[in-house]
């Protein structure tokens, strides 16, 4: 995220016949990728302080960022083609509570059908924040150096002072 804004970034855009060249909006030249966004949502879920009204919208988006962020980081890092095979759990390894609350919050929240009673229900925030914990807890743990780049990508120098899984323990 760390853009230079002294160049200009153009943005090509289309609508029927007409074309139009326009200044790139921010949430287009901060990120390289989707995956690089999508990382950046789940460390800001992970680092809201819950009691804000202002991170609302981590929350509430945090089911679908978390599963399309997880379809993409664990279809590279197990890039078989196994049918049945449980890519979250292997992840997650011995920990199968990090693996269920995960995988319940991915289906749960990020698809409405046959859930229709979940959309009426104020979301578990907490329930979020610890997911998001546990999920770059363990993309460190496996793989520090892409971690280390992730939160490069996002402009994060370094890490808080607090590991996030002692911020889960402590809440």
């Amino acid at each position: 995220m760390a853009a230079d804004w002294s160049k200009k970034w153009d943005h090509l855009s289309r609508t029927d016949q007409v074309s139009d060249i326009t200044l790139m909006p921010r949430y287009l030249k901060d990120y390289v990728t989707e995956f690089n966004f999508l990382f950046h949502q789940i460390y800001k879920c992970a680092h809201a302080q819950i009691e804000c009204d202002e991170n609302h919208d981590c929350y509430y988006n945090f089911g679908n960022n978390a599963r399309k962020f997880l379809e993409a980081f664990l279809y590279y890092k197990y890039p078989n083609a196994v049918e049945k095979d449980d890519k979250l759990a292997r992840f997650f390894g011995e920990d199968a509570l990090a693996a269920s609350l995960t995988d319940r919050i991915n289906n749960e929240f990020s698809h409405l059908a046959g859930v229709f009673e979940r959309s009426v229900l104020p979301i578990d925030v907490p329930e979020m924040k610890t997911t998001a914990n546990f999920i770059l807890q363990k993309i460190k743990e496996k793989d520090p150096d892409q971690f280390s780049a992730l939160l490069q990508s996002i402009g994060v120098t370094e890490e808080p002072a607090e590991e996030p899984q002692a911020a889960v323990e402590a809440q």
